[in-house]
């Protein structure tokens, strides 16, 4: 019983970090007009880097949380929601095509495009390779301990690099409540202790 109501509690938790960063873009001041799509794509960035935060939460107490669930099922679940992360993630400047192209597409031009989405692309662009190198580690022959660096190293750019990107659109962290708010919301993480180690494969 007491392992059951701590799975309920984990999963509650899990949630409520995932879906937080929602109010962040309720209580946004976006320029009058700004079509429901672009807030919608906004939206899903920000409950995608939600669960990227949460997967750093989430390694770091891998055996407090593991206690409900068991070691397998919890490997599976870091596994596959990563896979959702990167949905929403990529969903973000998708849908944003599908609303403007012409406004958005050059933003992709790294070369004339401002810093903002300089940010945002380089921060997808190593989400797609800290994927591909935990997908396809072992036929690049990549050992554990120089594939867990990159996956350490690229996953903190990652991040970084998104927070920059918001920071830079500042419609979502101008003022103090809601740059506090944000913060507090963007990863609830701390850093990896014990000897836990993930199965191999795990994305992100």
């Amino acid at each position: 019983m007491k392992n059951v109501l701590s799975g309920i509690g984990w999963v509650v938790l899990y949630v409520f970090f995932a879906v937080a960063p929602l109010a962040i873009v309720a209580l946004a001041n976006p320029p009058r007009g700004r079509p429901f799509l672009v807030e919608f794509s906004v939206a899903l960035g920000f409950v995608g880097l939600a669960m990227m935060g949460l997967q750093f939460a989430l390694i770091a107490r891998f055996k407090t949380v593991a206690a409900p669930f068991g070691i397998d099922a919890l490997t599976r679940f870091h596994k596959e929601i990563a896979y959702v992360a990167l949905v929403f993630i990529l969903a973000h400047p998708i849908l944003l095509f599908i609303q403007n192209a012409p406004k958005y597409l050059p933003l992709l031009n790294v070369f004339t495009a401002p810093w903002r989405a300089r940010f945002a692309v380089a921060s997808v662009v190593l989400l797609l390779g800290l994927v591909a190198l935990s997908v396809l580690r072992r036929r690049l022959r990549l050992s554990y301990e120089a594939w867990q660096l990159t996956h350490g190293v690229l996953s903190v750019a990652i991040v970084i690099l998104a927070l920059a990107h918001i920071e830079g659109v500042g419609y979502y962290v101008s003022g103090p409540v809601k740059r506090t708010l944000f913060y507090l919301l963007a990863g609830p993480s701390d850093e990896p202790h014990g000897n836990s180690r993930p199965r191999d494969g795990c994305p992100l």
